[in-house]
């Protein structure tokens, strides 16, 4: 006498038309859920910060990004630059926290960032390769004030 094998299919991994239907729901809602909730926290920040702005009034950074071309005259008395403005990128992170901030200059090297008081490490970022990012720089942001800086890079 043969034993017969009595195959049971599982529920939980059967693919069904409702299963089809669920998944195909599911992939193009949480892309627009995803979006929503990352606006209505955007929106959450921006309420915060505003307030922060409020509380302590208007303190942060404020500067001109530069990228200096020199004539590569080694001469001990003399070596000429010259300066020109640059929209580079520029990052500014509190000293002792992990969080960051990049920002862009404008076209003629301009920026400013409204922070929180407090020390931070503002860095020029390398973006473009025929420039040398300058070295970072620590910036004491106080309440109320806005610190200038001047960012550099070299030209290769």
């Amino acid at each position: 006498m043969k034993k017969q094998k009595i195959s049971r299919q599982n529920p939980l991994t059967t693919v069904t038309l409702f299963s089809k239907v669920l998944a195909a729901c599911l992939f193009i809602a949480f892309p627009f859920a995803g979006f929503f909730i990352g606006m209505q926290y955007q929106q959450m920040l921006s309420i915060v910060q505003q307030q922060s702005i409020e509380q302590f009034g208007k303190s942060g950074i404020k500067g001109v990004v530069v990228s200096l071309t020199c004539n590569g005259v080694s001469n001990a008395s003399t070596t000429i630059c010259t300066t020109n403005f640059y929209p580079g990128f520029i990052s500014i992170q509190k000293q002792g926290s992990l969080d960051y901030q990049i920002v862009q200059a404008d076209g003629l090297g301009n920026f400013t960032v409204y922070l929180d008081p407090g020390t931070y490490i503002v860095s020029p970022l390398q973006k473009n390769t025929s420039l040398i990012a300058g070295s970072k720089r620590e910036i004491v942001v106080k309440k109320g004030e806005i610190s200038l800086v001047t960012v550099e890079y070299r030209v290769k």
